[in-house]
């Protein structure tokens, strides 16, 4: 049986869903797969470190207020 997903090897690196489908000229949800776990894995990592940077800073404050 022939599989049905996206045999374009670039359809990851596509600007946008339609221009993957338009490049294999089939639909599914490779592109837009891709897209979502790329969003999720900055929207993680910005969150992440700003909280980290927040802790740094807080711990900083103290440190520093104590000297004052």
């Amino acid at each position: 049986m022939a599989d049905s997903r996206c045999v374009f090897s670039n359809h990851v690196t596509a600007i946008d869903e339609q221009a993957c489908h338009s490049a294999c000229g089939k639909e599914h949800s490779g592109c837009d797969g891709s897209r979502k776990v790329s969003g999720m894995l900055y929207g993680a990592s910005v969150l992440l470190f700003g909280g980290i940077g927040l802790l740094v800073a807080f711990v900083v404050e103290l440190k520093l207020g104590d000297k004052k």
